[in-house]
């Protein structure tokens, strides 16, 4: 009886120095983000060791002021305008994302602390009373690579009741991303659902496979790395050798076969981001007569192996002979690939071939390429 009396007296000091702590330190003075009135943003970071503090992201890089209480504070100088801000932290040299803010991304490597700033793109970005659609991870088996792969695949709200055949968007992610990339850095859920829901968009279904030859899925979604071992550039080395680009159609012949699709040219529509808008560019040149809209985003063609040989011989034939409704690339002047994408659209204009590019976008960044996306489903399957 006096064991457990001396067990229940310790839990209760246990809990009482918690409670003195949390009393101690106000969860406003340590939560790391907080959106002010006026749109300016706060963050604070609690470290007592620290020697320097800095945080870093979409809004800029802003280094921190230790106050009496060992909590690091800055505020933006000006308000910042709505939208989707992913950020993190530098201290000493360590990057790390934001330790007490629950919402998160990766993306290229780094994992981001986000936070939405409400009103224009922020809205847009944000979770409406909207009817909502459904996103699935639906594994399928590749011949040509010799594995099961994951999809990951958004259905509009009311596909599951419905009858109508629907057109596809293939959707594609940058390169040391994953087929998450777009679900969670792009928010492409949120801008599905309320463009659909504006009537802006038309209901489509958006296919996001994995663009890393080697790998099956994101990082904890795969077989082979049960470990959990970092997912670092050294499982990326076969990305990019035209063996993923040449089996792309075993992909849209398992969606034509597995959901209510229009399984024709002008049902289909393929784009993404950098290395996902070359892989894009590569693969409807490859196959003219599978897409009718082809997108790219901050990229130009790059990779290896046949998919890759005599590729302007074959945009050349795609866009004369087979003259999609809609061939588009846009990339804005302050990214770092926009003297290699320049040099491309000049080439492709040099060999007698009109189409529609456009200097658009901040950088090479998921603010432009939420933007790209945003613009773009609000043009394909018009008619």
């Amino acid at each position: 009886m006096k064991k457990l009396l001396l067990v229940f007296a310790t839990i209760c000091v246990a809990f009482s120095c918690f409670a003195q702590d949390d009393e101690a330190i106000p969860i406003e003075k340590i939560w790391g983000v907080n959106v002010n009135p006026d749109n300016t943003v706060t963050f604070r970071f609690r470290d007592r060791n620290a020697d320097y503090v800095v945080v870093k992201g979409d809004m800029g890089k802003y280094p921190m002021t230790k106050g009496e209480d060992n909590v690091w504070t800055v505020t933006t100088p000006h308000s910042l305008n709505g939208g989707f801000y992913e950020y993190f932290f530098i201290v000493d040299d360590v990057m790390m994302p934001d330790p007490s803010n629950y919402y998160s991304t990766q993306s290229s490597g780094i994992v981001y602390s986000n936070f939405i700033v409400p009103g224009e793109k922020g809205d847009l970005y944000s979770v409406q009373d909207v009817p909502h659609g459904t996103l699935s991870h639906v594994w399928y088996h590749s011949d040509k690579l010799g594995m099961d792969r994951m999809l990951n695949i958004y259905t509009p709200a009311g596909y599951e009741d419905g009858h109508k055949k629907l057109p596809v968007l293939y959707l594609l992610h940058g390169s040391s991303q994953f087929d998450n990339a777009w679900i969670q850095s792009g928010r492409m859920v949120q801008i599905m659902d309320n463009l659909i829901a504006q009537g802006k968009a038309e209901p489509m279904i958006v296919v996001m496979p994995n663009g890393n030859r080697q790998l099956q899925a994101a990082p904890g979604f795969d077989t082979f790395n049960l470990t959990y071992q970092a997912q670092t550039r050294k499982y990326l080395t076969k990305t990019n050798n035209g063996e993923w680009e040449a089996a792309f159609p075993e992909i849209v012949k398992y969606i034509d076969k597995h959901y209510r699709t229009i399984a024709k040219k002008k049902g289909r529509a393929i784009t993404g981001l950098s290395m996902g808008g070359a892989m894009s560019t590569i693969i409807s040149a490859n196959y003219p007569d599978m897409f009718d809209y082809v997108g790219c985003f901050s990229c130009f063609p790059m990779g290896r192996g046949e998919t890759a040989d005599n590729l302007y011989e074959k945009i050349k034939y795609q866009l004369t002979k087979k003259t999609p409704k809609w061939y588009y690339h846009t990339c804005g002047p302050a990214d770092e690939l926009y003297p290699q994408v320049q040099k491309f659209w000049k080439d492709v204009e040099d060999m007698g071939i009109e189409f529609e590019h456009e200097e658009k976008g901040v950088g090479h960044d998921w603010f432009t390429w939420r933007m790209d996306l945003t613009d773009f489903v609000q043009k394909i399957f018009k008619d």
